[in-house]
C-alpha cells in the first residue's frame, strides 16, 4: 500500500489492518463463531428443555400430594355416616341423663371403633344443645361446640366435613367430620370424627428437603401448611373484614392473625383463587424476594384447598448453568487454539511473508543486489523464486542502461568544421557512427527548414516559405 493511499484511508477514518491481524480475526470467525453459537442454542434449549422437565415433575408430585391428603381426609367419612345409623349410638344420645357407667362404657366402645384406623384422632357425639356427652378422648368431655361450622351444619341436616380448624382443646390441626342423628324425624345429636392434620404438615415440610417449596391453601387464601414453619396462618392478601369477623367468631383458629408476610403480584394471588374457584391445576412462574420460581398448583377433589409446590429457577436451571460452563471452556479452549494456530501460521507463513517484504522494501530504496532466501517449495518459496527472477533481470537491465549512459556521459571533442567526434583512440568519426556504436540509437536523415531553402531557394518564396507544386492540367 503506498503513501498516497494510506493516508486517504487514514482521512476517511479507517485504519490499514495487516495480514496477520485478518488472518487472527479470520480464525476467530471461523473457529470461536460456531462454538459460541452452538454453545448458545444449547444453553437456551436445555433451559427450556429443564423447565418443562421440572414442570412435569411439579405437576406429578402436586397431583400425588393431593392424592395423599384427599385420601387421608375422605376415606374415613363413611365410618361417621355408618355410625350415626347404629342403634347405640342414637339409644345413647336419646338417653336425657346416662349414668357414670353409661358413659363409660359408650367412651370405650368409640375408643374401640376408633382403634379400627390409626389415622383416625377422636371420635366424640354432642347433644343438640352441643355438649359434648361422649368421646374417645376424655378431654372432649362436657366441651361446648354450638359455636362450631360442622355442628350447626349437621343439625341444619347437612353432612359436613369442616375446614382446617385448630381443635379447641388439643390446639392441633385438624378437620371434623359431622353426621346427624336421629330418630322417627326427631334429631338426637351429632357424631363427629376428628382427623388430626399435624400428619399432612409433616409430609410438606418433608417436601423442603427435596429442594422445594410445598404448601397448602384454603380458600381463603391463608397457608394451613407450609415447608417454611412460620408462614402457616399467615395469608397471601388481606382477608375482607366481614370474612375476617366470620373467622373470628367460629374460632377456626383460635383467634390467631393473619398477617400477610409474603409478597406476590396481582396475577400469582389471582392464580391461586382461580385454581380454587375451577379445580383446574395451574402451572407458573412467579417472584417472591428477587427470586423467581416456578409452582404448579392443584385444588384437592374433598376440600377446597389448594396444594402448591414450588421450585427455585435457580435449580431448575442448574444443568443449564453446567452447559453454559462448559461453552465458556469450550470458548476459551477454542481461543487458545486459534491464539496458538496464529503463532503457529504467524511463524510458518507470516514471519516468511514478512522477510521477503523487508527484502523488496530494501530492492526498493536501492538494493539493487539484496535477494530473498528461497526456502520450500510452497507458494511462498515460489513467490520468493519469482522474485528474484525478477529482481535479477531490473538489476542487469539497470547494469546494461548504466553501461550506456556512462558511454555518452562528459566533454565529446567534435570538429567545430564537419561535426565528426574524435574517439578513444583518436579518430575522428562521423557523430552518427560514434552515438550509433554506443548507445544503439539509429539516424535517419532529412533537411532542416533553414539548410533547405540554402540548399533550394527556387523552391521558396522570396519572404522563406515554400512554394506549392504546380498543378497537372486537367
Amino acid at each position: 500500500m503506498n503513501e498516497e493511499s494510506t493516508h486517504s484511508w487514514r482521512r476517511r477514518g479507517w485504519k490499514p489492518r495487516s495480514l496477520r491481524g485478518r488472518v487472527l480475526g479470520a480464525l476467530l470467525v471461523t473457529g470461536l463463531l460456531p462454538v459460541l453459537i452452538l454453545g448458545v442454542y444449547s444453553f437456551l434449549a436445555e433451559r427450556q428443555r429443564a423447565v418443562v422437565l421440572e414442570l412435569s415433575r411439579l405437576s406429578d408430585q402436586s397431583q400425588q400430594l393431593c392424592s395423599y391428603i384427599d385420601k387421608y381426609i375422605s376415606s374415613n367419612s363413611k365410618l361417621v355416616r355408618h355410625l350415626a345409623l347404629t342403634s347405640e349410638v342414637a339409644s345413647f344420645l336419646a338417653e336425657a341423663h346416662p349414668d357414670a357407667a353409661r358413659k363409660g362404657a359408650m367412651n370405650a366402645w368409640l375408643q374401640q371403633e376408633l382403634a379400627l384406623d390409626e389415622d383416625l384422632d377422636a371420635l366424640f357425639m354432642i347433644r343438640t344443645d352441643g355438649l359434648c356427652t361422649a368421646s374417645s378422648e376424655p378431654r372432649f368431655l362436657g366441651v361446648n361446640y354450638a359455636f362450631r361450622g360442622y355442628f350447626q351444619d349437621a343439625m341444619a341436616r347437612r353432612s359436613h366435613l369442616a375446614d382446617w380448624q385448630i381443635g379447641l382443646v388439643t390446639h392441633d390441626p385438624c378437620v371434623f367430620f359431622a353426621e346427624r342423628v336421629e330418630r322417627g324425624g326427631r334429631i338426637l345429636g351429632v357424631i363427629v370424627l376428628r382427623i388430626g392434620m399435624a400428619r399432612v404438615q409433616r409430609e410438606i415440610r418433608a417436601r423442603s428437603a427435596e429442594g422445594k417449596v410445598a404448601y397448602l391453601i384454603n380458600a381463603d387464601g391463608i397457608f394451613l401448611a407450609h415447608s417454611q414453619p412460620d408462614l402457616v396462618y399467615t395469608a397471601i392478601t388481606p382477608i375482607p373484614a366481614s370474612r375476617l369477623q366470620e373467622i373470628q367468631a367460629s374460632q377456626q383458629f383460635l383467634g390467631r392473625e393473619h398477617p400477610v408476610r409474603i409478597s406476590l403480584n396481582a396475577h400469582s394471588i389471582q392464580t391461586v383463587f382461580q385454581t380454587v374457584a375451577t379445580g383446574q391445576p395451574v402451572q407458573s412462574r412467579y417472584v417472591r424476594g428477587g427470586f423467581a420460581r416456578w409452582v404448579s398448583l392443584r385444588r384437592l377433589e374433598s376440600e377446597p384447598w389448594v396444594v402448591g409446590i414450588a421450585v427455585n429457577e435457580t435449580e431448575v436451571y442448574s444443568h443449564s448453568q453446567r452447559i453454559l460452563l462448559l461453552t465458556t471452556l469450550a470458548c476459551v479452549l477454542t481461543l487458545l487454539l486459534v491464539v496458538f494456530g496464529g503463532f503457529w501460521f504467524s511463524r510458518q507463513i507470516l514471519r516468511p511473508l514478512g522477510r521477503l517484504e523487508d527484502t523488496i522494501n530494501r530492492f526498493a530504496s536501492g538494493e539493487v543486489g539484496v535477494r530473498a532466501p528461497e526456502e520450500g517449495v510452497d507458494e511462498v518459496g515460489r513467490l520468493k523464486h519469482h522474485f528474484n527472477l525478477m529482481a535479477d533481470t531490473i538489476q542487469e537491465q539497470t547494469e546494461a542502461l548504466a553501461m550506456r549512459v556512462d558511454t555518452l556521459e562528459g566533454i565529446l571533442p567534435i570538429c567545430a568544421s564537419c561535426r565528426k567526434i574524435r574517439n578513444e583512440e583518436g579518430v575522428y568519426e562521423p557523430m552518427e557512427s560514434y552515438i550509433s556504436t554506443r548507445s544503439g540509437a539509429q539516424f535517419t536523415h532529412g533537411l532542416c527548414e533553414d539548410c533547405a531553402r540554402k540548399l533550394y531557394p527556387e523552391l521558396h518564396d522570396p519572404d522563406g516559405r515554400r512554394k506549392s507544386p504546380p498543378r497537372k492540367p486537367a
